[in-house]
């Protein structure tokens, strides 16, 4: 299993993908890195702000190309 999944399912999850393959459940060795993330807390908290306000504008933007069209359509059929 790819670290990122393992991170996924975990509740601080981590952004990154690092490519490295865990051990499986069934081995009882330890993990050499036991879910070290390179993104500190506060770190995750701005990516999720950024993904957050990345889409809230590209939302926005989306629905004013489809509205003022309409719009200017709709005030020339008057």
């Amino acid at each position: 299993m790819i670290e990122t999944e393992s991170h996924l399912k975990s509740p601080g999850r981590c952004p990154v993908a690092h490519g490295a393959v865990s051990p499986s459940p069934e081995s009882s060795e330890p993990a050499a890195h036991p879910d070290r993330c390179p993104v500190p807390p506060a770190g995750r908290r701005w990516i999720a702000r950024l993904g957050v306000l990345g889409f809230a504008f590209f939302f926005i933007k989306g629905m004013a190309w489809l509205i003022v069209p309409a719009a200017l359509a709709w005030m020339a059929a008057r």
